[in-house]
């Protein structure tokens, strides 16, 4: 029963070294500087849990992880992510309960941590002008005041950045 504890101890380590959003909260500092530390809180007090029970049931885990990454990252996933995660580490709980650590093994070679290369947030601060004004209630429609283009006033001192793509294989287009 040991090596099943320390299988299930490894395996869900890797689950969640896998998570998308987990990994973009960590590597993002959505935690604050104490990103890392909170990762490894959220997947000891997560595996803690899942030790601590006889019976597991998913929506226990999903419900644990979706509050977690909300009040550990502010994140809110709206993936279903967290329930995905939560069937997969309630399955790996009851086969190892009883013994069987061929899903463990199985998961353990499929899992491969993800890259969030490019998913990285680029902090980009744009200035409005001091003109700008959400509402049109002033009757001034597309031109302003002075009869300027309301486009031009948006854009001024700005160059639109134009967007890199990449034409792939199927007919889609990759943007850079």
């Amino acid at each position: 029963m040991n090596n099943a504890v320390e299988a299930f101890r490894t395996v869900c380590r890797k689950v969640m070294s896998c998570w998308t959003a987990l990994n973009l909260a960590v590597d993002n500092g959505w935690g604050g500087d104490s990103s890392e530390q909170k990762r490894e809180a959220l997947i000891t007090q997560l595996i803690d849990f899942c030790l601590s029970k006889k019976q597991l049931y998913t929506d226990e885990v999903e419900d644990l992880l979706f509050d977690k990454m909300q009040t550990l990252f502010n994140v809110d996933i709206e993936d279903q992510s967290e329930v995905e995660i939560a069937r997969l580490l309630v399955q790996l709980h009851n086969t190892c309960s009883t013994g069987d650590l061929s899903f463990a093994v199985e998961l353990n070679e499929k899992l491969t941590k993800c890259s969030t290369e490019h998913c990285k947030v680029k902090d980009e601060v744009v200035e409005a002008s001091s003109g700008e004004s959400d509402d049109d209630t002033e009757g001034e429609g597309q031109d302003g005041e002075d009869g300027q283009d309301a486009g031009a006033a948006k854009g001024a001192g700005a160059k639109p950045r134009p967007r890199k793509t990449e034409e792939l294989e199927d007919g889609w287009t990759k943007v850079l």
